[in-house]
């Protein structure tokens, strides 16, 4: 049998079927509490090494996405040659291509 678990990132909705009883499933809740995690009190040792990331560009976007978030464990919090990273997004419509457009145009 087959669960469903439907989790957002950005303003995209993703899909991801799981084999009942592993325990890969990532729902809102669960984003919500890793997008918490606070960088002064979280164990080093328990974060991810983002170098140790491998991404197959052969496989969709939806894919490369589940398996990054797969890898990772935290999508909000890894480490990067030993320094603590914690990634934070914002809620707004516009994107950062948007963004970086409306910067390079200001200039």
């Amino acid at each position: 049998m087959f669960k469903m678990d439907e989790y957002r990132t950005g303003r995209v909705k993703y899909t991801e079927m799981n084999r009942e009883g592993i325990d890969m499933l990532m729902d809102v809740q669960t984003l919500k509490k890793l997008a918490g995690v606070d960088i002064c009190t979280v164990e080093k040792e328990s974060l991810v090494d983002i170098r140790d990331v491998k991404i197959d560009v052969s496989k969709s976007r939806e894919e490369r996405i589940s398996d990054y978030i797969r890898q990772v464990k935290n999508p909000y919090c890894f480490q990067c040659n030993g320094i603590i990273v914690k990634m934070n997004f914002c809620q707004l419509e516009e994107t950062l291509e948007d963004k970086l457009a409306g910067y390079f145009l200001s200039v």
